[in-house]
């Protein structure tokens, strides 16, 4: 995978923080804590990565030996809670699950929810060498909640451009 798909993901999330993410988190933070919170989870930190979306991804990576870990359950208000706090707080853990929501989006996000109108259907692996519509495709999977996911996919896919052309200078020297 190349380093420009994560950081454009992690990037475009950063960009798009306002007061209405705030405000949601603050409810995320009363359901599990008050029991009066409206919303049970929401995208948050700075990949903007939902718990659930997490946990489905970490689970995926896990079970194909991508990464090692407890494989938890979003269905549980424990777990679900547990890494909602570690997405919205810990920036490591967050650019880690962006990785990892990437790797489980090139399998086509199994048992998670996919955009409008997904083109690929069929698992691909993650290479280096990734087509612009495979590109185009990650990018479009990862924000799959997001209601104008298809202007924010070609806006973000120039911002990739321009992360992978620096990078390439840096890995070419």
């Amino acid at each position: 995978m190349r380093k420009a798909l994560v950081q454009t993901a992690v990037y475009w999330a950063m960009r798009d923080y306002n007061l209405a993410d705030q405000a949601t988190d603050q409810q995320v933070a009363d359901h599990h804590l008050t029991g009066s919170g409206s919303v049970r989870d929401s995208h948050t930190g700075i990949g903007e990565i939902s718990a659930t979306d997490a946990i489905q991804a970490w689970n995926h990576c896990i079970g194909w030996g991508y990464t090692t870990g407890d494989r938890r359950d979003p269905g549980k208000d424990a777990d679900l809670w547990s890494v909602w706090q570690r997405l919205n707080k810990d920036n490591a853990f967050s650019v880690r699950t962006a990785a990892l929501i990437h790797l489980w989006g090139v399998r086509g996000r199994p048992g998670g929810q996919l955009p409008p109108g997904d083109r690929v259907t069929t698992p691909r692996s993650m290479r280096l060498d990734l087509a612009e519509f495979e590109i185009t495709e990650l990018l479009r999977r990862y924000r799959a909640w997001d209601p104008d996911v298809e202007a924010q996919t070609h806006q973000s896919l120039a911002v990739y451009q321009i992360f992978e052309k620096y990078n390439s200078i840096v890995r070419n020297a």
